[in-house]
């Protein structure tokens, strides 16, 4: 099912303190079975040419919703609805890093790098769309797996766009959405059935 996956995002942690528990989040490029180890690193975004976008759930969910929650902070930034997603159970496996789920912590300690897990594949697909269009990346909006050309019906989408966006450097701090601009977070989303 993961052929012809163009764009694989995965995160890693490094210096977690008492002050800072998510440390230093770093957003990487990998394949999938090129995952570089490293402590808590995080799910995957996977976008293939066809505008599939897989998000896989690290985190077991025993009946509190993780399975949802925390793939849904990677589609809020990255601007896919809940219902055009498909959400994997991960394995076991430690390239997964920590998938614990003891005193109720996943959202409060995957909330920052799932962030930006999410906001660094739509930086990428935007530069991507930006840069085949000859427009700067403020002139380009991003909503339910396209990126439109302001004031313009023009639009690609996220399945056109991923072999280009595959070929731009990661950035290391993606600028990240308004909670105000929040489409998904804090409503009722029916849970996947995946």
């Amino acid at each position: 099912a993961l052929t012809g996956t163009a764009l694989v995002l995965g995160i890693y942690t490094q210096g977690r303190t008492p002050e800072e528990p998510e440390g230093q989040i770093r957003a990487y490029r990998a394949g999938i079975d090129d995952i570089p180890e490293g402590t808590g690193l995080g799910p995957f975004v996977m976008i293939d040419r066809d505008n599939q976008v897989t998000i896989m759930a690290h985190r077991p969910d025993m009946g509190q919703g993780t399975f949802l929650s925390v793939p849904l902070i990677i589609a809020e930034e990255l601007g896919i609805y809940p219902s055009k997603l498909i959400i994997k159970k991960a394995s076991g496996d430690a390239k997964y890093g920590s998938q614990g789920v003891g005193g109720s912590a996943s959202i409060r300690s995957m909330w920052e790098p799932m962030r930006k897990v999410g906001a660094t594949a739509r930086f990428l697909l935007v530069q991507a769309a930006a840069e085949k269009w000859g427009v700067a990346a403020g002139d380009c909006t991003v909503k339910d797996g396209y990126v439109w050309k302001t004031g313009s019906e023009e639009k690609l989408s996220f399945g056109e766009l991923v072999e280009a966006a595959a070929a731009i450097p990661v950035p290391e701090n993606p600028p990240l959405k308004e909670i105000a601009d929040f489409e998904f977070i804090g409503k009722d989303i029916p849970n996947p059935s995946n």
